[in-house]
């Protein structure tokens, strides 16, 4: 939305649908995983979760401070 607001919105809403695909194919491979999973006990299944929060949270870091940057150079010219 950072993106959108600052007069990006081809970025921001690229952004988004890129999002939007990964984490829906993730959801996609955690279901289809555990449900074929034979023994619940040797599937990683917090570890897989921690990496899957991990990685949102650096996507989520990083288009904050791409738009804060984006809206400093706009600023400056």
């Amino acid at each position: 939305m950072g993106q959108m607001y600052i007069g990006k919105g081809d970025r921001g809403a690229a952004i988004l649908v890129a999002g939007i695909i990964v984490g829906t194919l993730a959801l996609i491979w955690q279901t289809l995983y555990v449900a074929y999973a034979t023994n619940l006990m040797t599937y990683p299944y917090p570890l897989y979760r921690i990496s899957l929060a991990a990685y949102a949270a650096i996507f989520w870091i990083w288009q904050i401070a791409d738009a804060h940057t984006i809206a400093k150079q706009q600023h400056r010219s």
